[in-house]
């Protein structure tokens, strides 16, 4: 006889739905209202909830390893290029996610409060470490909300503000100041987060190009200030850390958002074409101009691992990761996506000269101007 389905409370079934509706496995009208209303929240969960929660967990991982790692493709493995889908390329003990009970507790919380209050946020416990599951179920929750009221109160507070996943992938969300403390990428850097970092290649390419794009819209000066600090932030850490581990073709996903970014015609000022800089110094001017292209800025960094890979000989150490990094740079056309992302950078200083011809120009009547 088959085995009776285990029986969980109204507070449960709802946690279970949430979970799933956080990790795309149900539709939105589901699960989104659990999440705007408040309801007791119980002592401690059923066991059969537990073990629910941990099915679920561990299928939406590797959901994640199928849906986003079926490609074969080529990364570092043990400082030699190893070929394959990613569970072919990765042994199955490097792909599991470790989950504290830490993700339990966001779970009860999600479940029992309204999450659109910032004063009532999720926190993590004192003295408390985020295990490498519950990070990645963070920056997938964030993910699922950010384009609802619910993902405006998230950016305002802790966790998600200085979890790493979620700053490289949604820099453009949050509002940093200039001189933010650092992220540390280091929990990312271990076999189970390289192999997510792998994974979301792809994904950071059309995010990086929508955050490129959404500069469009942006009126003020401060907006976009504040939106190119929060992407140098996540890029400047990001890029430091994977650099110190010799793991330069995780930042290959900049190489294809590149492609895009500098498609001919997508020249500085129609980056930002309702920006207000009329009253703005000029050094500002210049600054928002600088602002608007930050991942071009990156891309001619990219051009310096480029040397330098070229300059790794056969019997010098990580001769391998530099021929990988040679091979995607040449993939991917990395000498022209260079040029143009600097010839974009140098019309930033010409466009500040226009700035006040254009300003007066706008302000004539039209009797003056026919």
């Amino acid at each position: 006889m088959p085995s009776p389905l285990p029986t969980v409370s109204r507070f449960e079934a709802d946690l279970l739905t949430l979970l799933q509706g956080l990790l795309g496995h149900a539709p939105r009208s589901q699960w989104l209202p659990i999440l705007t209303k408040a309801q007791p929240r119980p002592k401690c969960l059923s066991a059969a909830a537990v073990r629910l929660v941990a099915d679920t967990l561990a299928k939406g991982a590797t959901r994640l390893v199928a849906e986003a790692g079926w490609r074969s493709e080529r990364f570092l493995r043990g400082g030699e290029a190893a070929t394959g889908r990613l569970w072919e390329r990765t042994a199955p003990s490097e792909l599991g996610l470790a989950f504290s009970p830490l993700a339990l507790d966001f779970l009860m919380w999600a479940t029992s409060e309204t999450c659109a209050k910032p004063a009532a946020l999720w926190k993590v416990p004192r003295k408390r470490q985020l295990e490498i599951g519950d990070r990645w179920l963070l920056a997938a929750a964030y993910g699922a909300v950010r384009q609802s009221d619910i993902g405006v109160a998230w950016v305002q507070g802790e966790p998600w503000r200085n979890e790493p996943l979620c700053q490289l992938l949604y820099a453009a969300d949050f509002d940093h100041p200039a001189n933010a403390a650092p992220l540390d990428f280091s929990p990312w850097l271990v076999p189970a987060g390289i192999a997510i970092l792998e994974a979301s290649q792809r994904q950071l390419a059309e995010l990086w190009i929508e955050m490129e794009a959404a500069k469009e819209r942006v009126r003020e000066f401060e907006e976009l200030r504040a939106m190119a600090a929060s992407q140098r932030r996540a890029l400047d850490a990001y890029f430091a850390a994977i650099d110190k581990i010799e793991r330069r073709d995780l930042a290959r996903f900049l190489l294809a958002a590149a492609r895009t970014l500098t498609t001919p015609g997508a020249n500085v000022r129609r980056r930002v074409p309702e920006l207000r800089l009329e009253k703005l110094r000029l050094a500002d001017r210049q600054q928002a101009y600088r602002d608007a292209v930050v991942a071009l800025q990156y891309v001619v960094e990219l051009g310096r691992w480029q040397a330098a890979a070229r300059g790794i000989g056969y019997f010098d150490e990580g001769y391998a990761a530099a021929q990988l990094w040679k091979a995607d740079w040449e993939a991917y056309h990395g000498d022209a996506l260079s040029s143009a992302a600097a010839a974009a950078l140098a019309e930033t200083q010409g466009l500040v000269a226009e700035i006040p011809r254009t300003a007066e120009a706008a302000r004539a009547s039209p009797a003056e101007t026919g």
